[in-house]
């Protein structure tokens, strides 16, 4: 197999999102799939790591000048990736890409064809939605839930040495060494007695 047809996955430290199952979910009943958030919200991470679990699948970084260059021709690279999931991050960049999109599942009917991930803006939602109508799934990926987060220090892999909320042993030990500090006492305030009024004052 090739590198292009295979995803391997390998963040340490990476902590399980509850949309990842999601992801998978959604791609089995829907041709294409955009995931969409708030930047650095995880969008990339958490895509690769659902790709991992897909054979013959693909990540493409539109940001990348060297992944841009292999949509030059769109719908030949869409066939040479036939039957397996392309994922298209940054799509915002490319916003001709919808029609051609909306052609390629159309020809090829299947579920589990597209990924792409892009910021939440406005003209994005309505932009996929409104071309590929009948054709796509929204998922809306939030920073880390509470829950996301508690669950970490039982699912984490060796050597992630960080707690539960990503803070390193580092910055813990720095902040007990400086919880252990003496404090400085104020000194008591002492109470001042008025002033003599003077006569003529």
């Amino acid at each position: 197999m090739s590198q292009e047809e295979s995803q391997t996955f390998d963040v340490p430290g990476y902590l399980l999102r509850d949309a990842e199952k999601d992801v998978l979910l959604r791609l089995r009943r829907s041709p294409v799939v955009a995931l969409v958030g708030p930047r650095r919200c995880g969008e990339a991470t958490l895509a690769k790591k659902a790709l991992s679990h897909l054979p013959r699948s693909l990540h493409v970084d539109l940001e990348r000048p060297s992944d841009a260059a292999k949509l030059t021709d769109p719908e030949a690279f869409c066939a040479l990736h036939a039957g397996g999931t392309v994922c298209l991050d940054e799509i915002q960049r490319v916003p001709d890409l919808f029609p051609v999109l909306r052609s390629v599942v159309d020809a090829q009917a299947r579920n589990g064809l597209v990924l792409v991930l892009g910021s939440a803006s406005p003209g994005l939602l309505r932009q996929s939605s409104e071309t590929l109508a009948g054709r796509v799934t929204l998922l809306e990926l939030t920073p880390f839930l509470l829950p996301e987060l508690a669950g970490a220090r039982d699912r984490r892999g060796p050597g992630h040495s960080a707690d539960r909320f990503g803070v390193p042993p580092r910055i813990r030990r720095r902040g007990r060494a400086a919880s252990r500090l003496p404090r400085a006492r104020a000194a008591p305030l002492r109470e001042r007695s008025p002033a003599r009024r003077t006569k003529g004052s």
